[in-house]
């Protein structure tokens, strides 16, 4: 289905029905991906502007056309320019446009953009407020004057912007181009977006770079995996390109000084010496970082050797998980897929934190309105490591707790994912280990009829399809060129995209068993999750209570459990045995504890209590962190209690908030605190 026909499908929809639409409705009736309907939607409301009718969007409402009510009617595809298939859609067109100007020297005139794109200057203009605001997103300003468009920001940062672009918008069929690129003629194909952003930086021959790779990676003796062969083009060509426009990276000494230490610094040395440039230590540091971001990726994780790895990383990992399962109830330091995860992830995050560079997320807006409960308990977890590793610039952005989020979320999908699957499917996703554990889980545990079986590169799918057998590819991005179904879903979908997917999946399940089906049954959304208002109650809040020390702290939260009928008596020693034996990880935060058991250990129901000492008191290990604020729970299984640890979570990592339950005067200013905070 063509570009046109799919508008032309929504237009026809929005103009007969009379109440507005949902996008996911709309994703049905196309068979197609949220994301896809988004994008359609921003072509035909430019398209509708000459007709004076205005598409309107509301989240919670859904999508609806504004205008002469004789007009809407008659309303058909055919003369708007902007709803042709010959022109880029608006997000390749406002990609391709941002790379222009981030590899410009002085700026990049707006005739020359509407030349660019092919479009009007009025085009331009809308263009460039959309870019300014994808650009300060990440950092960066679009600055404009006499017709003329630049950007300002840090140079690692615009060069951290450039790969998101590349990894976002090139293809493998556009890396094995030979020969000028985009070579326009009679008979001859359109270049791909991916084509011309390569020409934009400089490069008319993908072949030849891949080649420089190569030959720069044999001299310095270093074995590249595929992901970061790949990675390692994209940089260069950056690179190159940055150079060449006056750009120059500014690293602090004794990141220089650290990157020179590390077995891609002459990797990279020899990389820009094939590129033609002097090899400079702070471009040779700049690209070995760069380099060991991107060593692996979710393709590479099965081969993945933590020995690698500095045990710092290692640390960290184990220190972050400990945080986070005392938050959530469950352990997590034995899960040895989100230690591995989150190696891959926390290294290459103190490696951005030396270079003063935010990573673009952007799943970063799904990730806390879909998983809002474990953004705010990755975000509790990692105070500990700035405690303990004095991490600099004020701690882990929110784009990096959004990854360690989805890590999270992996894991506790993993303890629920049922075994055999029917259909084989390879994964691709381009957002990282994390996003891809976590979709991979998500449609394990949601689709009876599916099981992922390996991991794929956009630039090697054939290959790992064909090494696992697999029947299928779910992707993240357009794919070209593939043999086997391919099916687009978001990296964070939801239930109504698992439903259409599912429905396409059980079609093909029939083709493929070549039996009568059996009846699909649908989705549920479950009985409604129980949350904080239920278990944190007038009962279960203690304010001025006494303890001589942290033991007896643990004693007066738990027999707040045991009076309201949540657990037995021995479930307190069972936390005191907790701290004892795994040391003092549920100290959460400044003045803050969360002690907890196991379910065996005598959980009956899901429960929370909260304790204010009149004085503080010390867990072993955390003497400089005095503890005045008690939270005990308990659980019944891995997941039951989730909904009610994510709220708390949000309430614990806003400061304003915990002040106000430490001022409070009654059980009812605590209660009304906690119970501001939304379940999401």
């Amino acid at each position: 289905m063509t570009a046109e026909t799919r508008r032309g499908i929504l237009l026809q929809a929005l103009t007969t029905s009379p109440t507005p639409v949902t996008v996911g409705r709309l994703a049905l009736l196309l068979n197609s991906s949220p994301r896809t309907v988004r994008y359609d939607l921003d072509e035909l409301a430019e398209w509708l502007i000459p007709h004076r009718v205005k598409l309107v969007r509301r989240p919670g409402r859904g999508v609806w056309l504004e205008g002469d009510q004789e007009t809407l009617p008659s309303l058909r595809l055919g003369a708007g320019k902007a709803a042709a298939d010959p022109y880029l859609p608006a997000a390749q067109r406002q990609a391709l446009a941002t790379v222009r100007l981030l590899a410009s020297r002085s700026g990049v005139d707006t005739a020359e953009l509407a030349s660019l794109l092919d479009v009007t200057r009025a085009t331009i203009y809308r263009e460039l407020d959309r870019i300014a605001s994808w650009l300060r997103e990440r950092s960066l300003s679009l600055e404009r004057s006499r017709g003329r468009a630049w950007v300002i920001g840090a140079e690692v940062q615009l060069r951290s912007v450039l790969h998101e672009l590349l990894r976002e918008w090139i293809l493998e069929t556009d890396l094995g181009s030979v020969g000028p690129l985009g070579a326009d003629g009679p008979g001859r194909l359109a270049p791909s977006v991916g084509v011309r952003m390569l020409r934009e930086l400089g490069v008319s021959n993908p072949l030849k770079l891949r080649d420089a790779v190569s030959r720069a990676a044999a001299l310095a003796a270093y074995p590249l995996t595929p992901g970061q062969a790949v990675g390692l083009l994209f940089w260069s060509a950056i690179v190159h390109a940055r150079i060449a426009a006056g750009g120059a990276v500014e690293l602090p000494a004794d990141t220089v000084a650290t990157a020179a230490q590390l077995p891609e610094y002459r990797l990279a040395s020899e990389l820009l010496g094939q590129l033609g440039h002097v090899p400079e230590h702070q471009e040779a540091a700049f690209m070995a970082i760069s380099a060991r971001d991107a060593r692996y990726g979710p393709s590479e994780l099965g081969n993945f050797d933590p020995g690698r790895v500095q045990n710092r990383a290692r640390r960290l990992a184990l220190t972050f998980a400990r945080q986070a399962g005392s938050l959530i109830g469950v352990e997590l330091d034995q899960d040895e897929d989100l230690i591995r995860g989150l190696m891959l992830h926390l290294e290459p995050a103190l490696d951005r934190m030396r270079l003063g560079v935010v990573a673009p997320n952007p799943l970063l807006e799904d990730i806390k309105a879909k998983y809002g409960g474990l953004f705010a308990i990755a975000k509790q977890a990692t105070q500990t490591l700035g405690d303990e590793y004095g991490l600099r610039y004020g701690g882990l952005a929110d784009e990096e707790i959004g990854y360690l989020a989805v890590h999270l979320g992996a894991a506790l999908e993993r303890l629920t994912t049922p075994g055999d699957q029917a259909l084989k499917a390879v994964l691709v996703c381009q957002h990282g280990v994390g996003t891809a554990q976590l979709l991979a889980s998500l449609l394990a545990s949601r689709l009876p009829e599916l099981r992922v079986c390996g991991f794929a590169s956009a630039h090697a799918v054939e290959q790992e399809a064909s090494r696992h057998d697999a029947d299928i590819v779910i992707t993240t991005r357009p794919l070209a060129g593939v043999s086997l179904p391919v099916f687009l879903v978001n990296p964070i979908p939801d239930m109504i995209e698992l439903t259409a997917l599912r429905t396409r999946l059980y079609s093909l399940l029939r083709v493929l068993r070549r039996a009568k089906p059996g009846k699909l049954e649908a989705l549920t959304g479950g009985a409604s999750p129980l949350m904080l208002e239920h278990v944190l109650t007038e009962k279960t809040i203690s304010l001025n209570a006494q303890a001589e020390n942290w033991q007896e702290a643990i004693r007066r939260a738990g027999e707040l459990l045991v009076q309201v009928g949540a657990v037995k008596p021995e479930y307190i020693d069972g936390m005191i045995r907790g701290v004892e034996t795994i040391g003092p990880y549920i100290v959460v935060g400044p003045g803050i504890a969360m002690p907890h058991a196991r379910p065996e250990d005598g959980a009956l129901r899901v429960g929370l209590s909260c304790v204010r000492l009149t004085a503080p008191v010390t867990f072993p290990g955390k003497e400089d962190n005095p503890v005045d604020l008690v939270f005990a729970f308990a659980g019944t299984d891995n997941t039951s209690h989730l909904t009610v640890m994510g709220q708390l979570a949000r309430v614990l990592s806003e400061p304003s908030l915990v002040e106000r339950i430490r001022q409070a005067r009654s059980v009812g200013d605590v209660l009304a605190v906690v119970n501001s905070v939304p379940a999401i």
